[in-house]
């Protein structure tokens, strides 16, 4: 007998109901249509809802752009990356292929997650940013450039970061231990 395991799906006929998206029901079903195999980014999307960490950290950059010509806003463009690194996609150039992804444009609260009304004829059916315009994001500080349009403040995110993780620790914590190494190996060399 061939040593083989099998098990019968749970299929659920009743759809998952997420947050709406303003005047848009956000729903998950299994019918087919515009797909993404990152579910995650709906829980990630909750998650800083509830943290507003994209909003608070949004106020750390200066926007210099000509708003006229701007499609993504400085929140977005944060949750982009930030959600697009908790999804697993540690380069920004992964961004090429999932600014085409409609639920991770609906986790960043585009309005047309498919990029169907996109002002340009050639962006049309791309709803989410592209890995230059986040990589103009992570280098905006850097004056000698001229894409020096998004300049953030350092010291700002620092206090913004360490003022969400202080918020996440335990009201009564008498001490707190940063363990930088939590892997329990000998480091090559000692």
């Amino acid at each position: 007998m061939p040593l083989t395991a099998s098990s019968n799906t749970d299929c659920q006929e009743q759809p998952l109901l997420f947050q709406d998206l303003g005047s848009r029901k956000v729903v998950v079903d299994f019918s087919g249509g515009f797909l993404s195999s990152d579910g995650g980014a709906l829980l990630l999307r909750q998650m800083d809802a509830n943290l507003g960490l994209t909003q608070t950290l949004a106020q750390c950059f200066t926007d210099q752009r000509q708003q006229t010509f701007v499609d993504h806003a400085v929140p977005g463009l944060l949750a982009q990356r930030i959600y697009g690194q908790g999804l697993g996609y540690e380069d920004v150039n992964d961004h090429n292929d999932l600014r085409r992804d409609p639920l991770l444009a609906t986790a960043c609260n585009k309005s047309d997650p498919l990029g169907e009304n996109r002002f340009n004829p050639a962006h049309r059916g791309i709803a989410l940013a592209g890995a230059s315009t986040l990589n103009r994001l992570a280098l905006s500080n850097n004056r000698n450039r001229r894409c020096h349009k998004l300049p953030h403040d350092p010291a700002k995110i620092a206090a913004c970061l360490l003022r969400m993780g202080a918020r996440c620790l335990p009201k009564h914590a008498v001490e707190v231990v940063v363990d930088l190494d939590a892997m329990g190996h000998l480091v090559h060399g000692t």
